[in-house]
């Protein structure tokens, strides 16, 4: 499923001191869950007065400490 999301490169994340040529497993599961929870999260939306308003940058952030999470 994370090569039909990114066919060409997989984003992955890399630390200063441990310098990687390719995307890891959990690189690939991080591409995965962060494109499944985005459509949950866009097509189950709560419209009521529960509802909280962020910023699209901090969710974002959220999401990708979600996705790299073990």
């Amino acid at each position: 499923m994370a090569k039909m999301l990114h066919p060409d490169t997989l984003p992955f994340r890399q630390a200063s001191w441990y310098p990687k040529e390719e995307a890891t497993f959990s690189d690939a599961l991080a591409a995965v869950r962060k494109d499944l929870w985005n459509h949950a999260n866009s097509s189950m939306s709560a419209s009521g007065d529960d509802m909280l308003l962020i910023p699209r940058a901090t969710l974002e952030a959220l999401l990708e400490t979600a996705c790299y999470s073990t």
